[in-house]
């Protein structure tokens, strides 16, 4: 019964993370189900002079498996400050290289503003981690 407490205490000072985290798993699996999809977009034409469009969904779609791992242990069973902002990092650096291969094709895109609203909320995400861990590393 307390795990489920835990978990009902914590979700709502989370929701951000929890969505981003499922945005980019779900971006990972949409970019490698759909081969040729960035060769194919004007607007992502030029994130294939950074690395393939396989390694960009994998990569996404790791990410957005750590975060989601980690915020379910967070959750259910002990602290993972750490890993929650190490996991909103490297999902921040991700939406930021998008947004800059985005705005790199040349292409008009509402993209570049929204990737880099993600990225803010993914900086909040990691702030939030961080005071976390501060938390834990006080008691």
């Amino acid at each position: 019964m307390t795990v489920h407490v835990r978990f009902q205490q914590t979700l709502p000072l989370r929701v951000p993370e929890w969505i981003l985290a499922g945005m980019m798993l779900f971006w990972g699996w949409n970019v490698l189900s759909h081969i040729g999809m960035f060769a194919g977009n004007p607007a992502f034409r030029a994130m294939l002079n950074i690395m393939p469009q396989s390694a960009w969904g994998s990569g996404a779609l790791a990410l957005g498996l750590a975060g989601l791992v980690g915020l379910a242990i967070n959750g259910f069973w002990k602290a993972t400050p750490f890993i929650r902002a190490a996991s909103a990092f490297g999902r921040a650096f991700l939406w930021l290289q998008i947004h800059f291969g985005i705005y790199a094709s040349g292409t008009p895109s509402t993209g570049t503003v929204v990737y880099l609203g993600l990225v803010s909320l993914e900086i909040w995400n990691i702030y939030r981690a961080m005071g976390d861990a501060r938390t834990a590393l006080t008691k």
